[in-house]
């Protein structure tokens, strides 16, 4: 409150003399930059190898989406000339009433459920297509599941009934 008056001698205290800054280091900048502009360009280099692999990932889905088409397709033609044939012996056994051929007729129906429409060689053959790009059976099961087997925690099912 009373620093401004003079003190005994009729002088002000000095004022203090500020302090600037200190000067920043240019060489630690540079640095700096030559630092960031190294991580740009990793960074750079590091989404052009994600967007590379996403594009290998993508043709081998579609890949894989067409083989699997395919072959399903040719399975399900191929299960209903079966099954039409199956069904004409079943019908004919009723016309005739020959017992014998009915049975043989249901009993060749009741295997052709329990068979899957896609083999163990087409769920080979589909699976070589993700192993061809290094994607195959490993911690991530990336290839098709096996049969099903009742439990529940199936991802498809290997069995399709008609």
């Amino acid at each position: 409150m009373f620093s401004n008056l003079p003190r005994r001698g009729g002088k002000k205290p000095p004022m203090p003399i500020p302090v600037p800054p200190p000067i920043p280091d240019p060489t630690g900048a540079i640095e700096k930059i030559f630092e960031y502009l190294k991580e740009k360009e990793k960074q750079k280099t590091e989404r052009e190898k994600i967007r590379k692999a996403t594009e290998i990932i993508k043709k081998a889905i579609d890949t894989y989406s067409e083989k699997f088409e395919e072959i399903f397709t040719q399975r399900v033609e191929e299960r209903n000339k079966k099954l039409d044939k199956f069904f004409k012996v079943v019908d004919h056994a009723l016309e005739t009433g020959n017992l014998r051929e009915l049975e043989l007729g249901l009993w060749a129906l009741l295997e052709l459920e329990d068979k899957p429409i896609l083999s163990k060689e087409d769920r080979k053959v589909l699976s070589e297509i993700f192993k061809s790009i290094g994607l195959g059976a490993g911690k991530h099961r990336q290839s098709l599941p096996e049969p099903h087997d009742g439990d529940g925690d199936d991802v498809l099912p290997a069995k399709i009934v008609f």
